[in-house]
């Protein structure tokens, strides 16, 4: 199996576990405000928060995710399968884990399932079209 084949999710899964629970051991939560996006005069900022920047971070990587599904090559079955098994391990820590059981985590599981359904769809869709079907 190649390192291609080994799905990004797996990176975002890791790294808010490791904030969520270093994160609490050092009392820092991911709701603390790091700055705020102007987005012109008179409007309100927005403030980006950790909870922030790991969702927009997970919407940058279903896009990696969505555009490598259009390769139809040995690994990207791999690839599906193994998203499908990130995608139940945000599941099991949603429903299990405590400290996880949050809007922002309910939200990167979410686009767990979207990365595993869209991979498929993807997929399915383009050995369609490579083999001549409609």
């Amino acid at each position: 199996m190649r390192f291609l084949s080994i799905p990004l999710n797996v990176v975002v899964l890791a790294a808010y576990n490791l904030m969520t629970f270093i994160g609490l051991r050092q009392d820092y939560p991911p709701t603390t405000v790091m700055t705020h996006l102007n987005l012109g005069a008179g409007s309100v900022p927005i403030p980006i928060t950790w909870n922030t920047l790991f969702i927009l971070g997970a919407v940058f990587v279903l896009f990696v995710e969505i555009f490598r599904a259009t390769r139809t090559t040995d690994s990207s079955l791999a690839n599906h399968l193994l998203s499908f098994v990130v995608f139940l391990g945000f599941l099991v820590e949603l429903l299990m884990v405590n400290q996880l059981q949050n809007p922002t985590f309910l939200v990167l599981t979410s686009l767990a399932l979207i990365d595993v359904l869209g991979g498929f769809t993807v997929s399915f869709k383009g050995a369609k079209r490579d083999i001549g079907l409609t």
